[in-house]
C-alpha cells in the first residue's frame, strides 16, 4: 500500500514538473514571436525615420541657401552703399567753399602792414572798409592795401551812428571818405558797411542813389573787445561756413595775432578767401542796395 502511494506520488510529481515545463516552452515561443514582430517593424521605421532625415536635411540646405542668397544682396547692398558714401563724401569734399575776411576802421601803421603780411603768406585777399579820416592820414598805407590786390571800401569819415544823421551830414559821411579813398588809391569804392551795422531807409535810400551796396557780416569775431587770439579763432572755428563774410578790425594787435591761425584753420578746411565783391559775384548776389549778412 505504502509502495502505490510512493508511485503515485512520483507520478503526480511528474506530471505537474510536465505541465510547468509546457507553460514554459509557450511562454517562450510568445517572447520570441514579439520581438520577430518588433525586428521586422524596425526597418520600416528606419526607414520613415530616415526619409523624415532627407527632408530635414533637405529643408535645411535650402534654408541655408537662402540665408547665403540674402546674405550675398546684403553684402551687395552694403558694397553700394559704402560705393555711394564714398561717392557722396568725395562729392562734399571737392565742393569748393568760399569766405570773405573783411577789415574795418583802418588802416593804420602799427598794425595794417601786419595784417598784409599774414594774408600774403596764404595768397588770401580780404576787403578793408577804411574810415576817410584815417586815409588822410595814410594814404600811402591805403595805396599799399589796394596794390596787394586787396578790395578797398568805404567804412564813413568818423564812424558816426548814420541813422542819427541829417541827410546833409550823411552825405558827408559817405562822400568824403569816398574821395579820399578815391585819390590815394585812383579806385573811387561803391561798397559801404555803416558803422555799427546801423541802417534806415534814408541810410538804404541814400545808398542806392549812389549806387552803392551796404555790407554788413554773417560772422563778428568781436575781436574789438577780445584780449585774447584764441577767443577770436574759436569764433571762426565754430561759425564760419562757406559764403561767410568774417568781421574784424586791422587796428588791433590781438587781431593780428590771431590771423596766423584763423588762415591755417580756414586754409586747411579747403576755404578760398575771396573779396566781397568777388563772392557776390560768384553767389550771383550782386546788385544795388541790399544789405548782405549770410551770403548763400
Amino acid at each position: 500500500m505504502k509502495v502505490e502511494n510512493i508511485i503515485k506520488s512520483a507520478l503526480l510529481v511528474i506530471l505537474l514538473s510536465f505541465l510547468v515545463y509546457q507553460s514554459f516552452i509557450a511562454s517562450a515561443e510568445r517572447k520570441v514571436d514579439t520581438t520577430s514582430e518588433d525586428q521586422e517593424a524596425s526597418p520600416e521605421e528606419n526607414k520613415e525615420e530616415t526619409e523624415q532625415e532627407e527632408q530635414n536635411n533637405q529643408h535645411d540646405n535650402n534654408q541655408s541657401s537662402e540665408n547665403n542668397q540674402d546674405n550675398s544682396a546684403n553684402e551687395n547692398n552694403n558694397e553700394e552703399n559704402n560705393s555711394n558714401n564714398e561717392t557722396n563724401t568725395n562729392e562734399s569734399s571737392n565742393e569748393k567753399k568760399y569766405v570773405a575776411l573783411t577789415f574795418d576802421d583802418g588802416p593804420l601803421p602799427e598794425t595794417t602792414p601786419r595784417v598784409l603780411e599774414e594774408l600774403a603768406k596764404f595768397n588770401a585777399k580780404a576787403t578793408f572798409f577804411m574810415l576817410g579820416s584815417q586815409v588822410e592820414y595814410y594814404p600811402q598805407l591805403a595805396q599799399q592795401v589796394a596794390a596787394a590786390g586787396h578790395e578797398v571800401a568805404n567804412h564813413s569819415q568818423t564812424h558816426p551812428d548814420l541813422t542819427k544823421l541829417s541827410l546833409e551830414k550823411l552825405e558827408y559821411q559817405m562822400e568824403t571818405p569816398r574821395n579820399n579813398i578815391e585819390k590815394a588809391t585812383g579806385i573811387r569804392p561803391h561798397l559801404m558797411r555803416p558803422p555799427y551795422g546801423a541802417v534806415n531807409d534814408q541810410v538804404i535810400a541814400y545808398a542806392e542813389k549812389n549806387n552803392d551796396s551796404v555790407i554788413q557780416w554773417s560772422v563778428d569775431t568781436l575781436d574789438w573787445q577780445s584780449k585774447d587770439p584764441r577767443a577770436i579763432n574759436d569764433v571762426i572755428k565754430r561759425d564760419v561756413i562757406s559764403g561767410s563774410i568774417v568781421l574784424m578790425h586791422d587796428i588791433h594787435p590781438t587781431t593780428v595775432d590771431a590771423l596766423p591761425e584763423a588762415l591755417q584753420y580756414l586754409s586747411d578746411e579747403g576755404y578760398e578767401f575771396l573779396t566781397v565783391s568777388e563772392l557776390m559775384e560768384i553767389t550771383n548776389q550782386s546788385g544795388v542796395g541790399p544789405i548782405y549778412g549770410k551770403v548763400k
